[in-house]
């Protein structure tokens, strides 16, 4: 389980999160509505710790650390004239572990590795994305 407890996020003196609360189970999907400038991208970058903050963020009751969780912004920032296997060669395989999650997302997405990946689908770089972080 994620665990957020009184998180606060400023940039200067402008605080854009105040005493968040919440926490996310396991096995359910979770969706984060706002306005523009509400505060989501903060949120996120605080839970992975890609910004400061304040309060406590644990996953299973243990202090999270920037290893335990990924982030994929809206942002692409692919190669785009790479292939999709030359994309993933730029992330080595860290152990035998995170290797055989590679192989079952690689089976999983499905995607044309040989490819370029600017022709690839949003949905599909995004994808991208997951397979080089379990590298």
């Amino acid at each position: 389980m994620l665990q957020i407890n009184q998180l606060n996020v400023s940039y200067g003196s402008t605080t854009v999160l105040s005493g968040i609360e919440v926490n996310f189970s396991e096995g359910y999907i979770y969706g984060l509505v706002g306005k523009n400038a509400s505060g989501k991208t903060s949120f996120f970058k605080a839970i992975c710790q890609l910004s400061p903050y304040q309060g406590n963020i644990s996953l299973n009751n243990l202090s999270i650390r920037r290893s335990d969780i990924a982030y994929l912004p809206t942002e692409n920032f692919f190669y785009y004239n790479l292939t999709g296997n030359e994309y993933l060669s730029i992330f080595k395989i860290k152990n035998q572990e995170n290797n055989s999650l590679f192989q079952k997302l690689t089976s999983y997405f499905n995607l044309p590795l040989s490819d370029r990946i600017d022709h690839y689908s949003t949905g599909m770089k995004k994808s991208s994305h997951c397979l080089a972080f379990s590298s």
